[in-house]
């Protein structure tokens, strides 16, 4: 706990992750570089069980539209959507340290495709459910090949958003935007 606690306070302290070493993570931490190694094997698998608690959060947001009645479409996807944006905002270093130790570490990134993934049934499953409640028919593999461009634009946008620094006024404006192109 104190190693992700460590790497969590780096990176508010404007640390960029690829700079990270395992021995500056173990010295925030208080522990010795040894130590760091029985737990992680690399920063990357650091990084990886930080963002368990992340992820667990945004889907908990996400089952807001997946569990819904679907009696309010909308305004479930609103609220799901906008529980992921908050947390993804809140927790944006990490998130963008995610992202971009991705590019560099082949299992941080199937840790991300597993996690965007993730969204890919229970999305469908929801976009086949409202387009029947409003008299609408979808093809399952139409559904699924539409909540994977969706899921994945959201991904793509948050990290601009991230990059970016967007102020809390842009936050807003992309809630705004992804809910209409959801919608």
């Amino acid at each position: 706990r104190e190693l992700l606690e460590a790497l969590k306070k780096l990176l508010q302290q404007g640390h960029d992750f690829a700079d990270l070493t395992p021995q500056m993570l173990a010295k925030a931490a208080g522990i010795s570089r040894p130590t760091f190694y029985f737990y992680f094997e690399s920063k990357y698998q650091a990084l990886g069980a930080a963002l368990l608690e992340v992820q667990t959060a945004m889907q908990e947001h996400a089952d807001i539209l997946f569990k819904g009645a679907h009696e309010d479409p909308l305004q479930e996807l609103q609220q799901a959507l906008q529980g992921v944006l908050a947390t993804w905002q809140a927790e944006k270093l990490l998130m963008r340290a995610f992202v971009q130790g991705a590019a560099s570490d082949a299992k941080l990134w199937q840790q991300l495709e597993a996690f965007v993934g993730s969204f890919i049934p229970p999305t469908a499953h929801s976009i086949v459910e409202i387009h029947k409640s409003q008299g609408r028919n979808t093809d399952s593999r139409a559904a699924i090949e539409l909540a994977t461009a969706l899921l994945w634009g959201n991904e793509r946008n948050l990290y601009r958003a991230t990059v970016s620094d967007f102020k809390s006024k842009d936050w807003r404006n992309l809630l705004q935007t992804i809910t209409a192109i959801w919608a």
